[in-house]
C-alpha cells in the first residue's frame, strides 16, 4: 500500500469500492490510513500492517496493485511466489495492476529512465538529499 496514493485516487475515483491496504511498514501504513480519514474513505478501508502472507483469509479480491514492489524482489523463485501468492487472493478473471521500475543500466534508455524518475520524485516534495 505504501502511502496509499494509489487508494486515494481509487476511492476519488470509485465512491462504491472497498479496499484492503497491506504494507509491512507501521509508519507508511500510517501515512495511509490518515490519507484515508482525511479524503473521507478510511470506512471503506482496511488496514493490515504485515505482508500478504500474514493477511487473514477473507474473499478472494477483484482486483490488486503493485507498484514498484516487486522489483526488490531479485530471485526468480522468490519472484514467482510472490505473484502466487498474489494471484491465490484474485477471483477468476480478476485485474493485477503492477509496475516496477527496470532497466539496463548498459542501455542507452537507462539515463532517460532515471532522469524521469528523478524528476517524479523532486515533483513528489521529495528532499534533494534523499534523491
Amino acid at each position: 500500500a505504501g502511502t496509499g496514493e494509489e487508494i486515494a485516487y481509487l476511492a476519488r475515483r470509485f465512491p462504491r469500492w472497498s479496499f484492503t491496504a497491506v504494507e509491512p511498514s507501521g509508519a507508511m501504513l500510517e501515512v495511509c490510513r490518515n490519507k484515508a480519514i482525511e479524503g473521507g474513505y478510511a470506512e471503506r478501508c482496511q488496514f493490515h500492517e504485515g505482508y500478504l502472507q500474514s493477511l487473514p483469509e477473507q474473499p478472494a479480491f477483484d482486483a490488486a496493485t503493485c507498484f514498484l514492489v516487486s522489483q526488490f524482489i531479485l530471485e526468480p523463485e522468490a519472484r514467482t511466489e510472490f505473484f502466487r501468492a498474489i494471484a491465490s487472493r484474485l477471483r477468476p478473471g480478476a485485474r493485477l495492476a503492477s509496475s516496477d521500475l527496470a532497466s539496463d543500466i548498459a542501455s542507452a534508455e537507462y539515463t532517460a529512465l532515471l532522469e524521469t524518475w528523478m524528476n517524479m520524485m523532486t515533483v513528489a516534495g521529495i528532499p534533494a538529499a534523499s534523491v
